[in-house]
């Protein structure tokens, strides 16, 4: 059986919209699913987890792999002109991380499946959140002031962004431990803000499966 999920109402910073898997008409930018199974008869759009891939990962990629090369070329710069041959070691070390980084990203998506929700950022960030602490989603403008990569106000709030333009701000019921960096430090998130790609469909779909 396949389906399809698609907005009713793309203004800006709306917070409902509306879709299922009886719409058989193709819009464009719409998410087709499909499931596979010995007993299709009677599955509803619930019954599958959906994958959003973070859009503009390949923004990020560049800019990491580029930040590491400007970074270690500054640094070793500076440590030469003060002849301080020891401590080239730092900026090559930083360099080499963050090229490495941009280059072993891996797998960046948003995965809303039937109870729970995962957010992965390659090595960054990978965490799954389950959809009864999540009150809304609505749609929201992300600056490129704010950065990209995991990101924070060190207060209230995560954001794992690869984009800027529109993206998605989820609210939850109580903040929830959300690591900045992995196993070093947290913040206690009110908020959590995705960049995936078809980020309407996206909203329709977390939408739907809150109000299951």
């Amino acid at each position: 059986m396949c389906g399809w999920g698609s907005p009713i109402d793309t203004s800006p910073n709306h917070d409902v919209f509306q879709g299922g898997a009886d719409r058989r008409a193709m819009i464009p930018g719409t998410v087709v699913y499909c499931i596979i199974g010995d007993n299709d008869e009677g599955r509803s759009q619930k019954d599958s987890a959906m994958r959003y891939e973070l859009a503009g990962k390949e923004n990020l990629e560049a800019l990491l792999t580029g930040g590491g090369l400007a970074a270690g070329a500054v640094g070793v710069g500076v440590a030469l002109a003060k002849r301080a041959l020891g401590a080239v070691a730092l900026p090559l070390a930083v360099a080499s991380g963050l090229v490495w980084l941009g280059r072993n990203l891996g797998e960046s998506f948003v995965e809303v499946g039937d109870e729970t929700m995962r957010v992965k950022m390659g090595a960054l960030f990978d965490e799954t959140i389950p959809l009864n602490d999540v009150a809304r989603v609505k749609e929201t403008e992300w600056s490129i002031l704010g950065g990209l990569g995991v990101r924070t106000n060190l207060q209230n709030w995560v954001g794992v962004v690869s984009k800027t333009g529109p993206v998605a701000d989820i609210y939850f019921w109580r903040p929830i431990r959300l690591p900045v960096i992995r196993h070093l430090y947290y913040v206690n998130a009110q908020r959590l803000i995705v960049s995936p790609e078809n980020l309407d469909t996206f909203i329709t779909d977390l939408q739907g499966r809150l109000h299951s």
